[in-house]
């Protein structure tokens, strides 16, 4: 908790030396470290799922950029001149990954199955994933369709949180053109197709599983709570049984 209130202090006021203060520099890095890792465990290039999840939003861009480009050759003004979309970094760092802005680093971003639990490993000297620089409070994404009424060519540039980057997936350069950009988005659509893990039917089959198995477990519970139960009932009967006979035999007495 004082982590999180020492990042949002930080963000918020500028100020790095009020609840931050309780951390010495190497307790910072760790957790700095730490942070990086979950972000990109959960929603980073980490695992194949996160790739499934950005790619509806992948291909409305490129849905929108088809619109304008259709438009451009006929003559046409764009019916857009920009699409805003506002989201949370679980939104934007799947995107990033599709584009290649962000790639997997090597095995800095790794724990031992039980380093969770204090002390922590030490941070990486050298890293090559910054989420602090990547994802930040406020972070912005720009991809900007050109087009050059001269050569009747259109390319599409990347800014991220203000910088030109590189979109790897499109041949790792900066200017990708609308040809390459399109196709490259195909074959990305090909490769994590959304509804193969998001659509409603396997939603559904996995809740009816999980459900299945928790009537089962419930069923067995039950089953043992009445053996159990049953077991008891016995158990009180034969004891109530001796104490009349030793009552009955004190009377006869």
């Amino acid at each position: 908790l004082l982590w999180e209130l020492c990042k949002f202090q930080v963000a918020l006021e500028q100020n790095p030396d009020d609840i931050c203060s309780f951390f010495t520099s190497s307790e910072k890095q760790k957790l700095d470290w730490i942070d990086d890792v979950v972000y990109f465990e959960v929603t980073g290039c980490s695992h194949h799922v996160n790739y499934h999840m950005g790619i509806e939003l992948l291909e409305s861009i490129r849905d929108n950029f088809r619109s304008a480009a259709i438009s451009w050759t006929r003559g046409f003004e764009s019916p857009k001149n920009a699409h805003f979309r506002f989201a949370h970094a679980e939104t934007l760092l799947p995107l990033l990954c599709l584009l290649g802005i962000v790639s997997s680093p090597s095995k800095e971003l790794s724990f031992e199955k039980n380093s969770w639990r204090p002390p922590f490993p030490e941070s990486p000297l050298l890293r090559e994933y910054y989420g602090s620089s990547t994802i930040p409070f406020g972070s912005q994404l720009y991809l900007v369709l050109f087009y050059c009424s001269d050569s009747d060519k259109m390319s599409v540039k990347a800014w991220l949180n203000e910088q030109e980057v590189k979109m790897s997936f499109c041949g790792n350069v900066s200017t990708c053109t609308w040809e390459a950009f399109e196709k490259s988005v195909q074959n990305l659509m090909w490769e994590y197709p959304f509804e193969e893990i998001c659509n409603p039917t396997s939603v559904s089959k996995f809740l009816e599983d999980v459900w299945g198995k928790v009537e089962r477990m419930f069923n067995i519970l039950e089953s043992q709570i009445m053996f159990t139960l049953e077991l008891i009932g016995e158990m009180i009967i034969q004891q109530f049984v001796m104490f009349a006979k030793c009552i009955e035999s004190l009377f006869e007495q």
